[in-house]
């Protein structure tokens, strides 16, 4: 079970740092 929910973990870590990234750009523009 673990090494399965591991890899959603990161996933879900790099969809919420690729989302924070776009709102950075949309405030900066």
């Amino acid at each position: 079970l673990k090494d399965h929910l591991r890899p959603t973990r990161a996933n879900g870590l790099m969809s919420m740092i690729k989302q924070m990234k776009f709102y950075a750009l949309a405030f900066a523009g």
